[in-house]
């Protein structure tokens, strides 16, 4: 089977989609479980568990560009043994992904949609920022080796940035209620 789409990215319904016809190191439909589906696209990114099962994959979080190293980050919610964690990905050329180890999980809650973004700091620090399964506070996330291109692991910072509170004072007084 042929594919007519231009070399790229593309994002369709919350995965990452790349318009190479056999890439290596992303999953391309072929194996077992919810990769051999009939019905799945042939270039869809599935990921994968090192038992071979899938998970549920949610919506792209955190695509990032790497200016340090010229690498290409995509982090993605993932349900994974009914826990909410976010899975990643790296490229260099937007066509050829390699999955690395989760990048954010929570043993208490689980991890849902968030963003990220580079620092301007002399490092040009990748940060992520989360909510939990609460939707009661926002986490931050920082890298834990910055001179690792591939960013594989991720520290979240001890303390939430962004917390509900219980709103008793005046009215005219910021009161963040929920977050999402």
């Amino acid at each position: 089977m042929g594919v007519m789409a231009p070399l790229g990215l593309l994002l369709l319904t919350g995965a990452l989609v790349s318009a190479s016809a056999r890439t290596p190191n992303v999953s391309l439909g072929e194996g077992q479980g919810a990769a051999a589906e009939s019905d799945r696209p042939a270039i869809h990114f599935v990921p994968q568990l090192a038992n071979g099962t899938v998970g549920l994959v949610g919506d792209p979080n955190g695509l990032l560009y790497d200016p340090v190293h010229k690498v290409y980050h995509q982090f993605f919610q993932w349900s994974v043994q009914h826990r909410e964690v976010w899975g990643h990905v790296s490229s260099t050329d937007l066509v050829n992904w390699r999955q690395h180890p989760i990048a954010l999980q929570s043993m208490n809650h689980g991890v849902y949609s968030g963003s990220g973004a580079i620092l301007s700091d002399a490092a040009r620090t990748p940060v992520l920022s989360f909510a939990v399964s609460t939707h009661m506070s926002i986490g931050l996330a920082l890298p834990a080796n910055r001179s690792d291109p591939d960013l594989a692991v991720w520290e979240v910072l001890p303390a939430p940035i962004i917390e509900t509170t219980h709103c008793t004072g005046p009215p005219d007084k910021l009161c963040v209620i929920m977050t999402r």
